[in-house]
């Protein structure tokens, strides 16, 4: 059988993150008030009104705030009337992770894109942006000098920035990356088990792969069977090998 190291490559890809660019439309006068001057409101009915029985007037944010995650509110919002001057990316998983709606400036939405509400959940979290392209949300997050694990394809999702070794992901993390980004200056070599050991098996082809590594500078989407499979690193500054990420 043969025995493999496996690396990282940069992986080009577009995702299809945005639906259509909604810009203001004309509304009833019953419909989005409540909304202050420099906020996003978020609805819980469509048309920019309050679902049956709800008694809590439209969420307000300024442009300031940008909740990773909600909570009484979270996956309600039915519409929305972006009063910034910001783009408002509107995310149906928490951390801004899952698909995104790009709500223009002033930007009126009666109701959610079709790709929103395919996902049956709603608007978990959002952030304001400058332009429309940034509400992509991706591997940009990673800050200089870092290890970066993102539990989606493409930097999108939660992202958690390393700076050293680790024996053993928490639980929040173990067996859950899908795609990495290594600013650090060393060879990230990446384990299917705690304390840097264990090992993938494939049978097409039929091989036995004893690390995962992303070089300095790489970014990559994880694919089978390294996509959440991955329960500890390594940070090898003194090699250029991938030899050297061998348990």
């Amino acid at each position: 059988m043969k025995i493999n190291i496996l690396r990282g490559s940069l992986l080009a890809g577009v995702l299809a993150l945005f639906g259509s660019v909604l810009f203001a439309l004309p509304a009833s006068a019953a419909a989005f008030d409540d909304c202050l001057d420099n906020r996003l409101c978020l609805y819980t009915a469509e048309g920019g009104t309050t679902a049956a029985g709800d008694t809590r007037k439209p969420r307000n944010y300024e442009s300031h705030i940008t909740p990773q995650t909600y909570s009484e509110f979270d996956n309600e919002t039915k519409s929305a009337w972006n009063k910034t001057g910001y783009w408002a990316c509107l995310y149906t998983e928490t951390k801004w992770g899952g698909s995104v709606q790009a709500v223009a400036p002033g930007a009126k939405v009666p109701t959610l894109s079709a790709e929103l509400k395919a996902q049956g959940a709603g608007v978990s979290s959002h952030k304001f942006a400058p332009s429309m392209a940034l509400c992509s949300t991706g591997h940009e997050r990673c800050p200089e000098d870092s290890l970066c694990l993102f539990k989606e394809k493409n930097g999108r999702g939660e992202m958690t920035a390393l700076k050293r070794d680790d024996n053993a992901y928490s639980a929040a993390w173990d067996n859950q990356v899908e795609s990495v980004r290594n600013r650090t200056q060393s060879i990230a070599c990446f384990y299917p088990d705690a304390a840097q050991s264990g090992q993938w098996t494939t049978t097409a082809p039929n091989a036995t792969y004893t690390a995962y590594t992303v070089l300095r500078g790489d970014t990559t989407n994880l694919t089978a069977p390294f996509a959440d499979s991955i329960s500890s690193h390594k940070l090898d500054a003194n090699s250029d090998s991938n030899e050297d990420c061998k348990p």
